[in-house]
């Protein structure tokens, strides 16, 4: 797992935000969520997927409520 899993932390917070209609953070989390992805593809030496959210792959990140937690 690494240091994935500051992206379901991140989805976390957007969805809150989201639905809490705070617009402007959730959008800002959002370009975290993504600054942190590159950051930790580019820490392993690899432009490789990171896996996230429910086991979605870089890039096709859900930002739905509750998608890091677990079946």
């Amino acid at each position: 797992m690494g240091n994935t899993w500051i992206i379901g932390v991140l989805g976390d917070l957007r969805a809150f935000a989201a639905l809490n209609g705070m617009e402007r953070l959730s959008s800002e989390l959002e370009k975290v969520a993504d600054i942190a992805q590159a950051e930790i593809a580019s820490a392993d030496g690899a432009a490789q997927a990171v896996p996230v959210l429910n086991g979605k792959s870089a890039g096709t990140v859900s930002w739905t409520a509750g998608a890091s937690q677990q079946p």
